[in-house]
């Protein structure tokens, strides 16, 4: 929890070098001073090394005191050694309910040290509150967390909140500032996984504005009842509050006071069957039922399935591959909402036969910036505009598509930027799914419920990174590369691919099992302006913890919507020199290329001496040395993290990397984008 503002640069004294040790000094030392910027009269202090809580000085301590808004605080004189790295942690109080606190990690490194903090009223006793609710399997609520213990005068400014459910029973599709306690939360940020939903919101600057009664309800989190009570006449499930943060001007506040909630699940009886033609093949579909099972594969019975694929806001593509070890299908169950891509194995038509309750018409479908795969919930075929009336001026791009091979099958597209009579996708229809393109943060609601528009709202302080992780753009294009090699890989590593551009295409992390899964992503057809990765045929190109691993046996080449098994090779990591020696110089291209954060780069030469390497930008002024020693004969590695000497990141651009040996010197280009 911040108490406080610190407003100068950490600087240590330290007298001597290396390990340090009880006795030895180390002068930590700052200044007081109260919001409105006078100085406390008197302030005491409990200073501690978080590793060794025991260990205390005080202001009275030899060594330590406080005096006319002045503190410090003689590390050498604590009873235990202490080590570079370790906190030094300093919390403060005028005795008048005034707090604050400092943590200094020291260093061996020379200078002062030199804090400025704000003493300030320690946050009230806040509690937050879930209500309960009744509702029918099938149906949409809307439960109402309510806040006590904060006023107006407190300056509240925005609230993170993470709030858990069981996903077999209900599932978050929303959140709604309607009706609550400020009318200047603007829409709040929902960000939806598979047993949370992450909601943020934020008030205006103006202290006027900030929240309007003492107590109320902060939020309402909208949830879709899908938990089958099965004989029971209800079924209770809890909603808990995972973690909960209240921003003040002068506080974050971290809420420990919570009342959980519950829905009280009715049971449903009326049923409703559908029935969907699976063709050989690809099939995009929907079902807008709470449908029993929906866990992957008991949902398809003895149907013949191979792959399925979905794409959820926040958390991005998610497979489920029947030829894949369990543990690596990341699509686990199957919802009323979304569209799907199923592929039949079979070589005839499949009929599959589903009943359950159907989906409320008011439930809203969050859409992400970006591409969405989305269910459709109408009993009967609406128009495009009629249909997506709620997020309308922000869908830009529609697909469909219908299986078989028949003349109708295949994609059928709406594209806002194209002549009404080139578009051959007019009506969106009931147990089809669809891809949207969002040009903005939305929610859809059929006609018949109430438009949930979140274009232009706030950003949430959590804002999350698209599936990938970051510098990795997508699109609905996608190959899944997969494997297991516990010999070769451990939990944790640091998997990329990129394609033949040196454009990285995805990321992924190896899973405790020693297995991977790693979506790259094609090249978008509809984005002129970006390259978002792979086109068919692309021979992928990997990197096991940033070091370039070859492919020992499977197929990488990128295939939209494929699926594949791969085994590496041992991977090449030397950083230094090769064990082979060259008998030629020369500057080898970066990898990747464009880059960001890092490009990998290359170089040989063929005898020993003096070898600088150093980058440029595109005046010719000179921005970093990388390499200047002698070397021996050898091929070497080295990265460049994009920075300059001082350490700042470069703008994006056009640089040069120059290898200067007493064999002549070499240049080639690179291309770093934010």
């Amino acid at each position: 929890m911040k108490r406080f503002r610190l407003t100068a640069v950490l600087l240590l004294f330290l007298a001597g070098t290396g390990r340090a040790f009880a006795g030895v000094p180390h002068l930590a030392y700052g200044t007081l001073r109260y919001a409105d910027g006078t100085v406390p009269g008197a302030a005491t202090f409990n200073a501690t090394i978080t590793s060794r809580p025991a260990d205390v000085l005080t202001q009275s301590s030899v060594g330590c005191g406080y005096s006319g808004g002045t503190w410090n605080v003689q590390c050498g004189n604590f009873a235990s050694a202490w080590t570079s790295g370790d906190i030094l942690r300093v919390e403060f109080s005028d005795g008048a309910g005034k707090t604050g606190l400092v943590e200094v990690q020291l260093t061996n490194e020379a200078g002062d040290n030199a804090w400025s903090l704000t003493l300030a009223a320690p946050p009230k006793n806040v509690k937050l509150l879930i209500q309960d609710v009744t509702a029918l399997r099938g149906s949409t609520v809307q439960l109402a967390i309510q806040m006590e213990g904060l006023t107006v005068a407190d300056s509240v400014l925005g609230y993170a909140l993470t709030v858990g459910f069981d996903k077999a029973v209900t599932q978050a599709v929303g959140a709604s500032s309607k009706s609550t306690m400020t009318a200047f939360w603007g829409n709040p940020v929902a960000g939806v996984r598979e047993s949370e939903v992450r909601i943020g919101g934020f008030t205006s600057n103006l202290t006027s504005t900030r929240l309007v009664p003492d107590a109320g309800i902060l939020v309402n989190a909208t949830m879709l009842v899908q938990g089958d009570p099965a004989s029971l006449t209800t079924y209770r499930t809890v909603v808990r509050i995972l973690s909960a943060t209240i921003y003040t001007l002068n506080h974050e506040i971290t809420v420990n006071r919570i009342k959980q909630g519950s829905i009280k699940v009715l049971a449903n009886s009326t049923k409703i069957p559908k029935t969907l033609t699976l063709y050989p093949g690809w099939n995009l579909v929907s079902l807008p039922l709470t449908e029993e099972p929906n866990t992957l594969p008991e949902a398809f019975g003895t149907l013949s399935v191979s792959y399925v694929f979905g794409y959820r806001p926040v958390e991005g593509p998610m497979t489920w591959d029947a030829n894949r070890p369990a543990f690596l299908n990341d699509l686990k169950y199957l919802d009323g909402i979304h569209g799907y891509w199923i592929k039949s194995s079979a070589a005839v038509n499949q009929v599959w036969n589903v009943t359950g309750q159907a989906v409320s018409l008011n439930t809203p479908i969050p859409l992400s910036a970006g591409w969405n795969l989305i269910g459709y919930l109408p009993t009967g075929a609406l128009a495009v505009e009629t249909a997506m009336a709620s997020v309308n001026p922000d869908y830009t791009y529609l697909m469909g598509y219908v299986g078989g091979s028949g003349p109708s099958s295949g994609p059928k597209t709406w594209d806002r930027s194209r002549p009404p009579f080139l578009n051959d996708l007019l009506t969106l229809s009931q147990l089809s799914g669809y891809w949207v393109k969002m040009a903005a943060v939305g929610s859809l609601v059929y006609p018949g419920g109430v438009p949930k528009s979140n274009s232009g709202g706030p950003v949430a302080p959590f804002a999350h990174a698209p599936a990938g992780g970051a510098n990795v753009l997508q699109s609905n294009l996608f190959c899944a590369f997969w494997g297991v090699q516990p010999d070769l890989l451990s939990p944790g590593d640091s998997l990329r691919v990129y394609d033949p551009a040196g454009q990285i295409c995805g990321r992924t992390a190896v899973t405790p099992e020693g297995g991977f899964l790693i979506y790259a992503m094609g090249d978008d057809p509809t984005t002129q302006d970006a390259d978002e990765g792979a086109a068919d045929g692309d021979t992928m190109a990997f990197t096991l913890n940033g070091v370039p691993i070859p492919v020992g046996s499977g197929d990488p080449t990128w295939t939209n919507l494929g699926s594949k098994e791969l085994r590496f090779g041992p991977s090449s990591t030397d950083s230094r020199g090769s064990g082979g020696m060259p008998d030629d110089f020369g500057l080898l291209d970066n990898y990747p290329n464009p880059f960001n954060p890092e490009t990998m780069i290359t170089y040989r030469i063929p005898g020993s001496g003096r070898v600088r390497l150093k980058v440029f930008d595109s005046n010719g002024r000179e921005i970093r040395i990388l390499v200047d020693g002698d070397l021996q004969q050898g091929s070497y590695r080295v990265p460049w993290d994009g920075r300059d000497s001082r350490g700042i990141p470069v703008s994006s651009g056009i640089y040069l990397f120059a290898l200067e040996t007493g064999r002549g010197t070499a240049t080639r280009k690179c291309l770093f984008m934010k």
